[in-house]
Parts: C-alpha cells; sequence; structure tokens
C-alpha cells in the first residue's frame, strides 16, 4: 500500500473516531546510504535496563550485510543479549564486528527506549507510519 492509501485510510478512522487531530510521523524504513546504517539497534525494556530487543525475545539484529574492509562481506550473526543490559549487548557486539567497513566506519549502537518507557512518555494522539524508499508501507501504523 502506498503512503497517500495509507494516510487516507487512518484519516478517515480518525474522523470516525470523532477525534479531532492526530500528529502522523512518517519514517523511511533505514538503508545503508543513510548516516547511522552503521549502527545496531538495541530494543530495551521501559525501565531501559535490559534488552529486549524487537521479537521481545532478547535477541538483536544487524539488517545489513556488514561490509568488513579487511575480511570482506559478511551476514551479521544475532547476537542473544536476554538479561543483560544494553550497554553490555552493544560491547559485545562491537567485540564481534572489531574491523571497520569499507566506508571506514565502526559498528555502533542506537539504544531505543520505547514510548512508555524511562523519558519516552507514551501518547495516543500520535502514529508512526514506515516508509520503504519507494513510498509503500510494510508494516502497520502504530500509535505511541
Amino acid at each position: 500500500m502506498f503512503l497517500v492509501d495509507c494516510l487516507a485510510i487512518i484519516n478517515s478512522q480518525i474522523s470516525s473516531l470523532g477525534l479531532a487531530t492526530l500528529e502522523t510521523v512518517v519514517h523511511e524504513k533505514r538503508n545503508l546510504s543513510q548516516e547511522g546504517y552503521n549502527k545496531v539497534v538495541i530494543v530495551t525494556n521501559e525501565m531501559a535496563d535490559k534488552v529486549v530487543g524487537r521479537g521481545k525475545d532478547g535477541i538483536v539484529s544487524y539488517p545489513f550485510m556488514w561490509d568488513d574492509a579487511l575480511t570482506g562481506s559478511r551476514l551479521l550473526s544475532p547476537w542473544n543479549c536476554v538479561n543483560i543490559t544494553p550497554e553490555d549487548c552493544c560491547l559485545m557486539i562491537k567485540q564481534s564486528v572489531p574491523n571497520k567497513d569499507t566506508k571506514d566506519n565502526y559498528i555502533e549502537c542506537h539504544i531505543f527506549v520505547p514510548f512508555g518507557g524511562i523519558g519516552k512518555p507514551k501518547r495516543n494522539d500520535r502514529v508512526f507510519v514506515t516508509v520503504s524508499q519507494d513510498g509503500r508501507v510494510h508494516e502497520p501504523p502504530i500509535i505511541q
């Protein structure tokens, strides 16, 4: 579904619920040509003291091939970060990928605290829509 069609559905449903406004935040799905491509996203619990992972299983993964400057292109294995801190998970990831890539960047971490967690209040007046580079929505929009 294209973004314009998705937004039309969201606006129609908001109107039918009698809600006046809803902030819509559109994010482009991350790709290798963007700044921050070298970051692994570590999703935490609401207290930000343990890793939960995207699938709530403690598993953290990197979505792209790593173009290692010394050993060549490779898929980075998912990391099991169950019951460890985001900082320890990040350290483990960095130790497992010690070399720079061909763009002269090391693997880095982005620690993501979910909405409703410490420092990120949950809201019910905002919807996030993620689109690919071709303008298609591939994931369900999320109210947060």
